[in-house]
């Protein structure tokens, strides 16, 4: 039986492709620097990154106006919180990406808790389903602090068994 050596998966040039993906990392790495020391510099970190940030927040939220809200919103936190990043060789979209996720899921929120109820005298029927499927979702979640349903009965027949 012969041994043959298993086939390469990655281009025959990729210690060139390395040296490439390097000396970006590296100018990467000083536009970062220069705009942690001057934000007049931070433009060209936005330059680079704003369509990869746009067409990420465009996937998620699927409305042009939000996605661009989104964008807006994560390089303004990225501005105000450079000074906090620090370089560990993932690239700077990572850490823009992760600000993205953060302010979708955000708004999310924000907008589940903004819901507004109906008018409890023009559809009194209508307020009072929504208040029982609010009221359904609170019991099925668990209020935060209070045990799931399942589990207060089991905490209720541990203390009585005492």
């Amino acid at each position: 039986m012969t041994f043959r050596a298993p086939r390469r998966f990655y281009p025959q040039n990729e210690t060139r492709e390395a040296g490439l993906n390097a000396v970006a990392a590296a100018e990467e790495r000083l536009r970062i620097e220069a705009a942690q020391r001057d934000p007049s510099h931070f433009r060209e970190l936005y330059e680079a990154h704003f369509e990869r940030v746009y067409a990420y927040a465009m996937a998620r939220v699927r409305a042009r106006h939000d996605a661009e809200d989104v964008t807006s919103e994560v390089f303004q936190q990225a501005l105000a919180n450079l000074h906090r990043f620090e370089w560990r060789g993932v690239p700077f979209a990572a850490w823009l990406l992760r600000i993205a996720t953060n302010t979708i899921v955000d708004r999310a929120k924000r907008a589940a808790r903004e819901t507004e109820l109906p008018d409890p005298e023009a559809e009194p029927d209508r307020v009072f389903h929504l208040a029982e499927e609010r009221a359904l979702l609170y019991r099925r979640q668990g209020a935060p602090g209070r045990p799931a349903a399942g589990d207060r009965d089991a905490v209720c027949r541990t203390k009585n068994d005492s």
